[in-house]
């Protein structure tokens, strides 16, 4: 195990030495790009209109890529809120547990 500007490293891509602790990194980077990679893939062969029915309002037609988008934007706002949500309950919790 060697040092490498102050953090312990391992020697792992074809000799090179990698901080330990970032290869979880590393292959979650390599799998979100394949994924994006993939996802970007699919929604290039599929950019027919579509048809979306709305509660309110008449239906909308447009391309699949842009309900994705859609979906996956709704999708990340509320997983950001959860984890802000839970990460102030945890914060308080400590906050509670110092006086």
């Amino acid at each position: 195990m060697g040092w490498a500007g102050g953090l312990p490293s391992s020697p792992h891509c074809n000799g090179a030495w990698v901080p330990i602790g970032r290869e979880g990194s590393v292959v979650r980077l390599v799998l979100s790009l394949l994924f994006a990679m993939l996802l970007l893939i699919f929604t290039s062969k599929n950019m027919h209109p579509m048809r979306l029915d709305i509660v309110f309002g008449p239906p909308v037609e447009l391309p699949v890529i842009l309900a994705l988008l859609g979906a996956f934007i709704v999708g990340f706002a509320l997983a950001t809120f959860r984890h802000i949500v839970r990460e102030s309950k945890k914060a308080r919790e400590r906050l509670d547990g110092d006086f």
